[in-house]
């Protein structure tokens, strides 16, 4: 314990707790984690952030005046709402999710995350079903070169909004530090609705090109089925896939 500390001057102890809180830095990729979501009573799929909350030695605002006002101060900044959950009797920082910030997918939780389950109720069958919300998500290269094939996951059959999906190539994210993620030039593939099938967009070819042909040839799988998926689904929402690396940045 520093026993000076209360004898620094307040410029300096103000300096030292702004320092102790969390980088300013805003992260672009959030692993997804299915213990977070689940179906409430009123029928809606909730995201819960008090799971997704991590441990700390001492909550933020379980400080002192001094140093609670800081923290008051650069939740603001970051647009935070904070929200005390009685249940746990704990405190949680939330905000919604900007339009350039990505949910990535372990391979590991594809299944869960794409589960038909999460999307009806088998009480009301096709007079309920969850639209999906989300205008940027990241899945590991590895789904679309297996998992991609036999069919295209539920969750992109009923979108609310366009959305792009990166396809990562090589190392994928964890849990530790922040990541972003950078196109790897290849071009895209664009789901076209006048022509009802995927084209490749941009690129030079070559071998990085491969990736996009296996995305495409996934969907001439079964042709009926899945054309029909896109035609009636999809509609006019823009679908664009980009190959892309991840890489650390803290």
């Amino acid at each position: 314990m520093f026993t000076l500390f209360p004898r620094l001057p307040p410029e300096l102890r103000a300096q030292i707790w702004k320092h102790a809180l969390p980088s300013s830095d805003p992260a672009r990729i959030y692993i997804y984690r299915p213990d977070c979501w689940e179906l409430e009573d009123m029928i809606q799929y909730d995201f819960h952030p008090e799971k997704a909350t991590q441990e700390v030695t001492t909550p933020l605002l379980h400080v002192n005046r001094e140093a609670r006002q800081e923290t008051l101060s650069w939740s603001e900044r970051h647009w935070f709402d904070i929200t005390y959950h009685h249940n746990t009797k704990t405190f949680s920082f939330q905000r919604e999710m900007d339009e350039d910030e990505i949910l990535y997918v372990h391979v590991g939780d594809i299944e869960g995350f794409t589960d038909p389950e999460t999307l009806f109720r088998d009480d009301l069958g096709w007079e309920y079903y969850t639209l999906f919300h989300i205008s940027h998500i990241a899945l590991p290269e590895m789904y679309f070169r297996h998992g991609w094939k036999h069919g295209i996951p539920l969750p992109f059959t009923f979108l609310s909004s366009s959305i792009t999906i990166y396809v990562i190539r090589g190392e994928q994210p964890d849990d530790t530090g922040l990541w972003d993620l950078v196109p790897n030039g290849c071009g895209t593939v664009v789901w076209s609705p006048a022509e009802n099938e995927f084209e490749i967009r941009g690129g030079q070819g070559g071998a990085d090109e491969d990736i996009l042909l296996q995305i495409i040839e996934g969907t001439t799988d079964n042709e009926g089925r899945l054309r029909w998926q896109f035609q009636n689904r999809w509609g006019d929402v823009i679908v664009e896939l980009v190959p892309a690396v991840a890489v650390r940045i803290w």
